[in-house]
């Protein structure tokens, strides 16, 4: 219950000063050599990133439209287990980063192990069926990807990875996986293109209707 006095030396105080947006920061941290490129480049990659997502989402619509109107696909038990192994596997990469893993993830999500091996193997057997009938497609429809496209495609890829070389080297010797991937979106072009989209609009209804 006795006072007490203290005496506190400061040494310094220091100001963490924020880099101004500028030229100079485009020049920095990118290859542009001002703001306003910098700024225009990540406003276009926002768009394509909406357009692909709002694309790969229709595209996945159509797919699941056709799946539920045709006669049940049957799949080997094989085929579907090495898929959801794969995507298990590309899950728990994910989780690594983030400094987890399956058992963990899975007491914070609420749920268990098995549950979500049972969730892969439905999702592995419905991309098993969106890529037969795709392939399907590719094959009636005579969808092609030239040589010209295939080495685009490879230079596209060589462009957005961090280590230009090594990634030159490793699309080289997977020319086949760029070609079917080039099949793939034609093919998915085509499906929208042809596919009847109705665009629906939901209408609230206003407190003040519902009293009329």
């Amino acid at each position: 219950g006795k006072d007490a006095t203290f005496k506190v030396k400061i040494r310094g105080l220091k100001e963490r000063l924020l880099p101004e947006l500028d030229d100079e920061f485009a020049k920095d941290v990118s290859d542009f050599e001002s703001l306003a490129e910098l700024k225009a480049d990540i406003r276009e990659k926002l768009e394509e990133e909406s357009t692909r997502r709002t694309k790969k989402e229709l595209e996945n619509k159509i797919l699941e439209q056709i799946i539920a109107n045709s006669e049940e696909i049957v799949l080997p038990n094989t085929l579907v287990e090495e898929q959801a192994e794969y995507l298990l596997n590309n899950f728990n990469v994910s989780l690594m980063y983030q400094g987890l893993n399956l058992e963990k993830y899975a007491e914070l999500a609420g749920t268990d192990e098995e549950t979500i091996k049972e969730d892969m193997r439905a999702q592995a057997a419905e991309q098993i069926k969106k890529d037969l009938i795709l392939s399907e497609i590719i094959k009636v429809e005579g969808i092609t990807a030239t040589e010209e496209e295939v080495n685009n495609k490879l230079e596209e890829m060589v462009k957005d990875s961090y280590d230009p070389e090594n990634a030159r080297h490793q699309w080289e010797s997977r020319k086949r996986d760029l070609e079917i991937s080039i099949k793939m979106e034609k093919c998915a072009d085509f499906l929208i293109e042809h596919a009847e989209v109705t665009e629906v609009i939901a209408e609230e209804e206003s407190s003040e209707e519902d009293s009329e």
